[in-house]
């Protein structure tokens, strides 16, 4: 069946919650995110708190994928994908100075990039503590 992404009149909300102030996610009949951020900053919290909630397992493969060191979880069947991603791969320094030189290279789209960055970390953040604070919320993957 196909399923619109859109939120409107006919929508069955079954939760709304608000992971902090100026957020608000409400989940539809399929567990579909809906995220409403007082301001940029907050909807990119909203959406990576909710990513972090759906996709926490996919998210931590692969940011060990990127990082080279997916073996570690994966085993020793993905050292040569490591050794790859480690040569070819941005380095740790390169991925900072990207990120810190956006708003010099792209102006006001660059600032809204690292406004939107932060948001969606702190959300990602916010839910990690959750899931350090009761492990029972821990998805079993």
């Amino acid at each position: 069946m196909y399923r619109t992404f859109q939120f409107g009149p006919g929508a069955v909300i079954e939760r709304e919650y608000s992971p902090a102030a100026g957020v608000t996610i409400y989940r539809d009949d399929f567990g579909i995110p809906h995220v409403y951020g007082d301001t940029d900053e907050m909807l990119a919290f909203g959406l990576g708190y909710a990513t972090a909630e759906d996709r926490m397992w996919h998210m931590d493969i692969l940011r060990h994928a990127a990082r080279g060191r997916l073996s570690e979880v994966l085993g020793p069947d993905l050292l040569n994908f490591d050794r790859n991603n480690r040569r070819t791969g941005y380095s740790k320094r390169e991925v900072t100075r990207l990120y810190e030189n956006a708003d010099e290279k792209y102006g006001a789209n660059g600032e809204l990039m690292r406004t939107m960055l932060d948001g969606y970390s702190d959300g990602v953040n916010a839910r990690i503590a959750e899931l350090r604070a009761d492990e029972t919320l821990i998805p079993l993957e």
